[in-house]
């Protein structure tokens, strides 16, 4: 199932509205005009704990392919699945108590046949739209782990991140902790996963 999340907050450093840039991640194949490329190199920082309600899974603005849980999320769901999560840190380098990273390390291909995609001038790579009706694409490999991201970009201008997707295991576990803050979003022709 493809996941997305309730957004809150943006990544910081702020400076130049993109200053989180080049502390978070290692921009040697990032692309400035298409957005794909760039590879996490430390802990996110926001400004300070987010203010979760009732809800225990969050994104940041403009991060769409991470996901962010409280601790107590991060332990009872997705830890027995085999998921592993890491810091966030304050933007004074203080290690938040409320909140940790999902960490997704591997990829699937997924079937990008008929979807509407954007080839980049200056790099070369393709990324796809964004899919916000129906359901998500087939699987093209069966995934190696319980939680991972597309081999495949989505995005448009110079956006892009590659979707996070859950087993059903993990959905089964959320629903019954009553997890609230995300959306998921049935694969088509899902692989027994």
């Amino acid at each position: 199932m493809e996941v997305s999340a309730w957004h809150h907050g943006y990544p910081q450093p702020d400076q130049d509205g993109f200053g989180y840039l080049s502390a978070t991640y290692d921009l040697a194949e990032w692309c400035e005009s298409c957005g794909i490329g760039a590879k996490q190199k430390a802990p996110f920082q926001m400004k300070g704990e987010p203010r979760w309600g009732r809800r225990g899974v969050m994104q940041l603005n403009w991060i769409f392919g991470e996901l962010f849980v409280t601790p107590e999320v991060g332990r009872h769901v997705f830890e027995p699945a085999g998921v592993s999560h890491r810091v966030v840190l304050s933007t004074k380098g203080a290690e938040l108590t409320s909140v940790v990273q999902l960490v997704i390390n591997d990829e699937v291909n997924i079937d990008c046949d008929g979807l509407p995609a954007e080839h980049c001038r200056r790099c070369g790579r393709t990324k796809y739209s964004v899919v916000s009706r129906g359901r998500f694409p087939a699987l093209r490999d069966t995934p190696s782990h319980p939680m991972v991201r597309t081999a495949q970009y989505f995005g448009s201008g110079a956006s892009a991140f590659q979707s996070p997707l859950v087993n059903h295991a993990i959905a089964r576990a959320a629903s019954e902790a009553n997890l609230r803050g995300w959306t998921l979003c049935p694969v088509a022709h899902q692989l027994s996963w």
